[in-house]
């Protein structure tokens, strides 16, 4: 547990997108305030594995730049408006936002199909499927500006980890986490199972511009 979540569970939170393609706008982001700190020889040997990615950049970079924030509104702590609505498909390029309605989320996987990598970030130009990653309102990451999130409610994350054997894949892109059954968290009355944990480089959120 405490690898991978910090002990001061305050939080930024925000309606954007995966990502990566096809950059649906259906994630609820929150972001811990306080960083999960590593060793340097843990640094070191992720650096070791995620220079290996097949798909990175020629700087072997394997994230993606902020995004701008546009009209929306980042919180300290749960938006007072509650969560949405989930939406199990990437929607059409221009289509508006899903609706900012109290309900869970459902997170839909990407389906097998074009490929991409982190040299040539063009993501919409590979496919009509991910014109949104280009013409999206609330795609992620961002720059979280402290001065600039409001206040929101106090509403407590609450985990349930317990010690799990995890396979770890190398796709290319990012070290993928897998094999977490039984592990959950818990947001107001809704219960989310952890799928997956994705390890990119560099961080994507940025803070404060750094």
């Amino acid at each position: 547990r405490r690898e991978f979540s910090p002990k001061a569970r305050s939080y930024y939170h925000y309606f954007g997108s995966l990502t990566t393609p096809p950059c649906a706008e259906n994630v609820m982001w929150h972001v811990f305030r306080e960083p999960i700190t590593m060793s340097k020889a843990q640094i070191s040997a992720l650096l070791m594995k995620l220079n290996n990615l097949a798909d990175a950049s020629e700087l072997g970079m394997s994230n993606r730049p902020v995004m701008p924030l546009g009209e929306r509104t980042v919180y300290l702590g749960q938006n007072p408006e509650g969560l949405r609505t989930g939406n199990t498909q990437p929607p059409a390029a221009g289509s508006p936002a899903p609706e900012k309605t109290k309900g869970n989320l459902v997170f839909g996987l990407p389906k097998e199909g074009p490929t991409y990598n982190y040299t040539d970030l063009d993501w919409a130009d590979i496919t009509p499927e991910w014109d949104i990653c280009a013409s999206g309102k609330e795609q992620s990451p961002i720059n979280i500006v402290q001065g600039d999130a409001l206040a929101g409610e106090a509403t407590e994350i609450t985990f349930s980890y317990t010690p799990t054997p995890i396979n770890v894949e190398n796709n290319g892109k990012s070290l993928t986490l897998k094999s977490f059954d039984g592990n959950s968290m818990k947001i107001q009355d809704t219960t989310y199972s952890l799928v997956n944990i994705h390890m990119h480089h560099n961080s994507e959120h940025l803070f404060n511009g750094g």
